[in-house]
Protein backbone atom coordinates (compact mmCIF):
# COMPACT_ATOMS: atom_id res chain seq x y z
CA UNK A 1 0.00 0.00 0.00
CA UNK A 2 1.54 3.07 -1.20
CA UNK A 3 -0.49 5.74 1.69
CA UNK A 4 1.49 7.06 4.66
CA UNK A 5 -0.79 7.20 7.31
CA UNK A 6 0.06 8.88 10.46
CA UNK A 7 -3.01 10.34 13.17
CA UNK A 8 -1.83 12.17 16.30
CA UNK A 9 -4.37 13.49 18.78
CA UNK A 10 -3.48 16.64 20.98
CA UNK A 11 -5.59 18.16 23.69
CA UNK A 12 -4.94 21.80 24.37
CA UNK A 13 -4.70 23.11 27.47
CA UNK A 14 -8.09 25.44 28.56
CA UNK A 15 -7.04 28.94 29.32
CA UNK A 16 -7.73 30.81 32.64
CA UNK A 17 -9.91 33.19 30.83
CA UNK A 18 -12.08 30.74 29.54
CA UNK A 19 -12.30 28.76 32.65
CA UNK A 20 -12.58 31.69 34.83
CA UNK A 21 -15.69 33.49 32.64
CA UNK A 22 -17.43 29.74 32.87
CA UNK A 23 -17.44 30.24 36.10
CA UNK A 24 -18.83 33.17 36.83
CA UNK A 25 -21.36 32.55 34.17
CA UNK A 26 -22.38 29.63 35.71
CA UNK A 27 -22.35 31.47 38.61
CA UNK A 28 -24.55 33.93 37.67
CA UNK A 29 -27.06 31.76 36.15
CA UNK A 30 -27.48 30.19 39.60
CA UNK A 31 -27.40 33.68 41.24
CA UNK A 32 -29.96 34.98 38.96
CA UNK A 33 -32.31 32.24 39.23
CA UNK A 34 -32.01 32.31 43.00
CA UNK A 35 -33.36 36.42 43.07
CA UNK A 36 -35.69 35.18 40.04
CA UNK A 37 -37.75 33.25 42.10
CA UNK A 38 -37.86 34.37 45.13
CA UNK A 39 -37.60 38.21 44.67
CA UNK A 40 -38.01 39.69 40.78
CA UNK A 41 -38.96 37.01 38.36
CA UNK A 42 -37.60 39.08 35.33
CA UNK A 43 -34.45 37.98 36.83
CA UNK A 44 -35.09 34.41 35.41
CA UNK A 45 -34.60 35.69 31.84
CA UNK A 46 -30.91 36.98 32.72
CA UNK A 47 -30.26 33.01 34.81
CA UNK A 48 -31.74 31.18 31.00
CA UNK A 49 -28.57 33.44 29.76
CA UNK A 50 -25.78 33.36 32.26
CA UNK A 51 -26.86 29.68 31.49
CA UNK A 52 -26.48 29.53 27.93
CA UNK A 53 -23.52 31.16 28.20
CA UNK A 54 -21.56 29.00 30.56
CA UNK A 55 -22.63 26.08 28.40
CA UNK A 56 -21.15 27.55 25.27
CA UNK A 57 -18.13 28.66 27.60
CA UNK A 58 -17.76 24.86 28.33
CA UNK A 59 -18.03 23.31 25.38
CA UNK A 60 -14.95 25.22 24.14
CA UNK A 61 -13.37 24.47 27.60
CA UNK A 62 -12.48 20.63 26.26
CA UNK A 63 -10.43 21.49 23.10
CA UNK A 64 -8.84 18.76 21.08
CA UNK A 65 -6.36 18.93 17.63
CA UNK A 66 -6.47 15.75 15.21
CA UNK A 67 -3.26 15.97 13.06
CA UNK A 68 -3.72 13.58 9.90
CA UNK A 69 -1.11 12.93 7.84
CA UNK A 70 -2.60 10.80 4.56
CA UNK A 71 -0.99 10.21 1.33
CA UNK A 72 1.00 13.42 0.99
CA UNK A 73 -1.36 16.03 3.01
CA UNK A 74 -1.14 17.37 6.38
CA UNK A 75 -4.61 18.13 7.74
CA UNK A 76 -5.98 19.47 11.06
CA UNK A 77 -9.23 18.96 12.36
CA UNK A 78 -10.30 20.84 16.03
CA UNK A 79 -12.84 18.82 18.20
CA UNK A 80 -14.88 20.66 20.72
CA UNK A 81 -16.40 19.08 23.49
CA UNK A 82 -14.86 15.48 22.49
CA UNK A 83 -18.61 15.52 19.95
CA UNK A 84 -18.44 18.38 17.30
CA UNK A 85 -15.31 18.32 14.74
CA UNK A 86 -14.73 20.84 12.42
CA UNK A 87 -11.86 20.92 9.69
CA UNK A 88 -9.24 23.90 10.29
CA UNK A 89 -6.64 23.38 7.48
CA UNK A 90 -5.30 20.94 4.65
CA UNK A 91 -1.66 21.50 3.21
CA UNK A 92 -0.09 19.27 0.96
CA UNK A 93 2.86 18.01 1.92
CA UNK A 94 4.94 19.79 -1.98
CA UNK A 95 3.78 23.03 -0.58
CA UNK A 96 5.53 23.09 2.97
CA UNK A 97 8.08 25.37 2.86
CA UNK A 98 9.45 24.61 6.51
CA UNK A 99 8.66 22.64 9.48
CA UNK A 100 10.77 23.82 12.21
CA UNK A 101 10.45 24.16 16.12
CA UNK A 102 8.72 27.48 17.24
CA UNK A 103 10.93 30.48 17.60
CA UNK A 104 9.66 33.73 19.00
CA UNK A 105 11.50 35.45 16.08
CA UNK A 106 10.06 33.83 13.53
CA UNK A 107 6.57 34.42 14.68
CA UNK A 108 7.03 38.01 15.21
CA UNK A 109 8.71 38.18 11.75
CA UNK A 110 5.59 36.77 10.11
CA UNK A 111 3.28 39.16 11.48
CA UNK A 112 5.09 41.91 10.41
CA UNK A 113 5.13 40.51 6.80
CA UNK A 114 0.98 40.24 7.70
CA UNK A 115 0.95 36.69 7.36
CA UNK A 116 -1.35 34.72 10.03
CA UNK A 117 -0.36 32.26 12.25
CA UNK A 118 -2.86 29.79 13.45
CA UNK A 119 -2.51 28.11 16.82
CA UNK A 120 -3.24 24.34 16.63
CA UNK A 121 -1.08 23.61 19.55
CA UNK A 122 -1.04 21.93 22.49
CA UNK A 123 -0.82 25.58 24.42
CA UNK A 124 1.38 23.93 27.34
CA UNK A 125 5.08 25.40 28.26
CA UNK A 126 6.76 21.91 28.30
CA UNK A 127 5.83 20.97 24.96
CA UNK A 128 7.97 21.85 21.67
CA UNK A 129 5.60 23.62 19.51
CA UNK A 130 6.64 23.55 15.77
CA UNK A 131 5.82 26.26 12.94
CA UNK A 132 4.57 24.77 9.96
CA UNK A 133 4.40 27.39 6.74
CA UNK A 134 3.38 26.48 3.86
CA UNK A 135 1.95 27.97 0.38
CA UNK A 136 -1.64 28.39 0.22
CA UNK A 137 -4.19 29.70 -2.14
CA UNK A 138 -3.86 33.42 -0.28
CA UNK A 139 -0.47 33.08 -0.07
CA UNK A 140 1.93 31.74 2.41
CA UNK A 141 0.53 30.34 5.22
CA UNK A 142 1.81 29.71 9.38
CA UNK A 143 0.35 27.43 11.59
CA UNK A 144 1.70 26.47 15.26
CA UNK A 145 1.80 22.55 16.33
CA UNK A 146 2.46 20.01 18.89
CA UNK A 147 3.71 17.00 16.47
CA UNK A 148 4.01 13.68 18.44
CA UNK A 149 6.59 11.21 17.38
CA UNK A 150 5.48 9.69 14.82
CA UNK A 151 4.26 12.08 13.28
CA UNK A 152 7.36 14.45 13.02
CA UNK A 153 9.37 11.30 12.23
CA UNK A 154 6.94 10.66 9.31
CA UNK A 155 7.55 14.33 8.27
CA UNK A 156 11.57 14.18 8.13
CA UNK A 157 10.98 11.42 6.09
CA UNK A 158 8.64 12.63 3.98
CA UNK A 159 10.17 16.48 3.59
CA UNK A 160 14.26 16.04 4.56
CA UNK A 161 14.66 19.26 3.52
CA UNK A 162 12.07 21.10 5.50
CA UNK A 163 12.13 19.78 8.67
CA UNK A 164 14.31 21.37 10.73
CA UNK A 165 15.62 19.14 13.85
CA UNK A 166 14.54 19.27 17.31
Amino acid sequence: MGENYVENLVSREPSTKTRLLTILAATGAVIFACIGLVIWLPACIAAVLCGVLAWFLAQRILVEYEYLLLDHELSVDVIYGKTRRKKMMNCPLKKVESFAPEAPGRIDHLKRQRITVEDFSSQRSGDTHYLLECTGEKGKLAFLMTPGEELLNQLQRELPRAVMPR
